[in-house]
């Protein structure tokens, strides 16, 4: 697998899935350390470079120049990283490492207690601009007049939401009758009024489209920091961009159905190349840091205020501080200075320059001039000019009027022909961003095609040496079933031997007990058990035959499958048609191996005629030695009892373990050959609904699925697909599946996958048209459908393997199968 390189954003929001996971393992002291802000792009940063949740050296570097990107200290970053030995980077290293390069020091940072021993923080910056943007919005209201102001640097923002008026009026403000105002409670006089407000409210921030989960009145009632700030956030940034689309559509200069963070970069970059600057907005973050692009941008909006000299006054200056100072001063000059403070221009807050720069939209909505119109402008005032010189120029009157005539025609000629150069100059504009992205496109495609041509090498690699450690398993297996059988054999062979020779030692035994009758009366009793027990091994060893040959047959069956099976492999792998060629030289190979095998198993046959004659001669000494020890019968008959019960359990758990072996290699290639045989019956792009980590919002977001086998698997997109292990893996014969109305979804086309609610849980899927919905729910059930039918035919080969196994073995010795 290689990491996950994706470019973000800045905002953070592509990572709230992973920030929940990320941040847990951190440690309390670190959580207290760090706001929001510096999470979700710490997260960001690490999401783009981590494989299993951790980042290789191999990638440092790369991290290094990221965290560079978005904290404006790649000096630091590289000489902490210098001095990092270990083999890996988690998370909570990377954090860390942050809070060691005192980064995180640079903002002023309130921290609150939380339930139970959690922490929680806010930037002071974040907190002040929200409050100075809700007083000019809000000072007129006069329900609102007792505490409107409000001070930017105390607390009061809190108490004065926990009255739940304040956020009801700014809702409204941006969107009129959004609340109906009536129900409202101006002046709650308990807390039971105030409740009501803030179901208004929220209510009311669900329908402009803020994501109000996991928040609920009572948090707004307590006034918890970082709840309150992020609702409050999300409602300024509804009503700047609001402003912001309805300025456009007054406007009628650029088209709407774009996202309003990329009209805001739009209109920033077009007021950047009319100024003659070769540098272009991106991103809210790195690309602002600097205050060299904001002096532009001002001094484009209101050239009669500022001036080229105050913009080559930020450049020339080095401190960025002084920088961000001096140009939020020109801000200051047009009535726009606000959200932003110095700080917050360094550290590149994404959420603050988004405000700041959707409030200088609203107040300068238009394009501004481009080259062309400033030229007409200066042959307008060469017009009046020639009229004022026409009441000096009395005698050349008619003359002028003529020339004035022919003038003016040709000035609404030029007129007309730079409206035609303007439009042209903006189809180019909009041209060149096109090629640019579909360059881009090209070179990402490019890249996918380079990977993907290098998979199909691996995998044509893969599936030469799998075939190959296929042929040689068989080959294996081959030996192991003619060994299996040479050992049966000798077993037989070696159970007839003791057969025989327990009935002629009990003929000899019985004459011997008769001779002595009357003398051993104890002695015959012994030789009675020994006569029971010698009958029981035999009975034993007949039973134990038969089981073998049972086993046997059944090995040869499943083996016989499995070479079935390995066949419509070989047949259906297109790969490995070029490989046909090399069969009659593999099936020479295989003869040759044959018959060295059948050379091996003549020598295997000869060594153990000579074991069988050794233990003939040692039963025949034996024999001898039972003459000689009859006095001593009674321990030797006991410890001849326990030697023949141990080896042949002996013999028992051999012949089990081996046939275990080979049982467990057969299924594990069965798998193997399944886990080839599996094909992807669909693949493409649906909505799940998923749970925010960090504020517990429910939000459709957007994956790849492939559905293979029994298994639908999401990842978070293609490439991801390519690469890496899924987010999610969901069993369709463990799931019910069923079509969502309108109203039960947020999404049009969404159907529910619904578990058995033990380990299985419910999955909300959407997709982009009926028709790929409705092809989705019968790919599944079709899948449902066949793992239930291969559960069932699996369920009766495991009944009748139990059935088989389920005679007791002799002696209480326990098969591994059992």
């Amino acid at each position: 697998k290689t990491p996950k390189h994706t470019k973000g954003g800045g905002g953070g929001r592509d990572n709230m899935n992973s920030l929940g996971s990320y941040t847990d393992k951190l440690s309390l002291d670190a959580k207290q350390k760090l706001t929001l802000s510096e999470v979700e792009q710490l997260t960001a940063a690490f999401a783009q470079f981590e494989t299993d949740g951790e980042v290789a050296p191999t990638s440092y570097g790369a991290l290094v120049g990221s965290l560079g990107d978005k904290f404006g200290s790649p000096e630091t970053f590289e000489r902490v990283f210098t001095n990092y030995k270990r083999g890996s980077l988690t998370f909570a290293d990377l954090v860390q490492i942050y809070l060691t390069c005192n980064i995180a020091k640079k903002k002023d940072v309130v921290k609150t207690r939380g339930t139970g021993d959690s922490m929680h923080s806010f930037s002071e910056e974040e907190k002040q601009g929200y409050v100075e943007y809700i007083n000019s919005v809000l000072v007129g209201d006069i329900s609102l007049s007792s505490v409107v102001p409000i001070d930017l640097h105390g607390q009061d923002i809190f108490n004065v939401i926990a009255q739940g008026v304040l956020l009801v009026k700014l809702i409204n403000r941006a969107f009129p009758n959004a609340i109906s105002e009536n129900k409202l409670k101006t002046r709650p006089s308990n807390d039971y009024q105030k409740n009501e407000n803030h179901d208004l409210c929220l209510q009311g921030a669900r329908d402009i489209g803020c994501s109000v989960v996991n928040i609920g009145g009572k948090d707004l009632q307590a006034g918890t920091p970082h709840l309150v700030l992020g609702l409050v956030w999300q409602i300024i940034k509804k009503s700047l961009l609001a402003q912001v689309a309805a300025n456009l559509q007054a406007e009628g200069s650029v088209p709407i159905d774009m996202p309003p963070e990329q009209i805001l970069l739009r209109w920033f970059n077009y007021h950047l190349s009319n100024a003659g600057s070769d540098r272009v907005v991106s991103n809210w973050t790195t690309d602002l840091k600097d205050s060299e692009l904001y002096s532009v941008l001002l001094a484009q909006l209101e050239p009669s205020k500022i001036g080229k000299g105050d913009v080559q006054r930020v450049t020339n200056e080095a401190d960025l501080h002084e920088r961000a100072e001096t140009m939020l001063g020109f801000a200051d000059r047009i009535g726009c200075r606000k959200f932003l403070t110095p700080k917050e221009v360094v550290l590149a807050n994404p959420r603050l320059n988004l405000a700041f720069v959707a409030t200088l939209f609203n107040k300068y909505p238009r394009m501004g001039p481009t080259v062309e119109e400033k030229r007409l402008s200066d042959l307008e005032k060469d017009l009046q000019d020639a009229k004022e010189g026409r009441d000096t120029a009395h005698l050349e009157r008619d003359d002028l009027r003529a020339q004035l005539k022919k003038r003016t025609e040709e000035m609404e000629e030029k007129s007309r022909e730079l409206d035609d150069v303007s439009l042209r100059l903006a189809e180019a504009i909009a041209s060149r961003d096109q090629l640019k992205h579909h360059n881009t496109q090209l070179e990402a495609m490019l890249e996918e095609r380079n990977q993907e041509n290098a998979k199909l090498s691996r995998t044509i690699e893969s599936l030469t040496q799998d075939k190959d450690k296929l042929q040689n398993r068989l080959d294996e297996e081959r030996g192991l079933h003619e060994q299996t059988r040479m050992a049966l054999s000798q077993l037989e062979a070696k159970l007839a031997a003791t057969i025989a020779q327990a009935e002629e030692r009990e003929r000899a035994l019985r004459a011997d007990i008769e001779r002595e009758r009357r003398e051993k009366e104890e002695f015959k009793s012994q030789l009675q058990k020994t006569q029971e027990e010698l009958e029981k091994t035999r009975r034993e060893a007949a039973e134990r035959q038969a089981a073998l040959e049972a086993l046997l047959a059944a090995e040869r069956e499943k083996n016989a499958q499995l070479q079935a099976q390995v066949n419509a492999l070989l047949k259906e792998n297109e790969e490995l048609r070029i490989k046909l060629r090399d069969e009659q030289q593999l099936r020479a190979n295989l003869e040759e191996e044959l018959r060295e095998t059948e050379e091996e198993l003549e020598e295997v046959r000869d060594e153990a005629d000579e074991e069988k004659t050794l233990l003939l001669q040692r039963i025949k000494d034996l024999e001898e030695e039972l003459e000689q020890l009859k006095t001593l019968m009674d321990s030797s008959l006991d410890k001849a009892a326990r030697e023949k019960a141990d080896a042949l359990m002996n013999a028992a758990r051999s012949k089990e373990q081996a046939l275990s072996e080979a049982e467990e290699a057969r299924l594990a290639q069965l798998r193997k050959v399944q886990g080839l045989l599996a094909k992807v019956q669909r693949q493409g792009e649906l909505y799940i609904e998923e749970r925010s980590a960090l504020l517990g919002t429910m939000n459709y977001k957007k994956r790849y699925f492939v559905l293979q086998d029994v298994f639908l698997s999401y990842y978070k997109d293609k490439k991801t697909f390519e690469q890496s292990k899924p987010l999610g893996i969901i069993r369709c014969d463990q799931v019910r599946i069923y079509e969502m109305e309108g109203r039960d979804s947020k999404k049009p086309f969404a159907f529910q996958l619904v578990g058995d609610g033990q380990k299985n849980k419910d999955f909300n899927l959407a997709a982009n048209k009926a028709d790929e919905m409705k092809n989705w729910m019968k790919d599944i059930k079709e899948a449902k459908k066949k793992a239930m039918g291969v559960g069932i035919v699996a369920q009766g080969e495991i009944g009748s393997a139990s059935a088989e196994v389920a005679t007791p073995s002799p002696r209480g010795v326990t098969s591994p199968r059992n």
